[in-house]
């Protein structure tokens, strides 16, 4: 799912204050772990969809917008 766009060693940078839309990939924690993954609007849920599987926004304890990937090249 995000494996393009995000891989293993990227370094992100995200905005705290940051307005959250559809569609936006977002950093969140969830039980105290981080986790990437895309904000979904269905129906009138947030939805947190991620490689693991799809989660409610009430369960996710923090989420900041994901505003830039810096690549690290090997």
């Amino acid at each position: 799912c995000l494996e393009p766009i995000i891989q293993d060693g990227d370094i992100i940078i995200i905005d705290m204050q940051g307005e959250i839309d559809n569609g936006d990939i977002v950093a969140c924690l969830v039980d105290d772990k981080l986790c990437l993954g895309r904000m979904r609007k269905i129906a009138d849920d947030l939805i947190l969809e991620t490689k693991e599987g799809m989660m409610r926004l009430e369960e996710v304890q923090l989420a900041a917008p994901v505003i830039e990937v810096i690549r690290r090249l090997k």
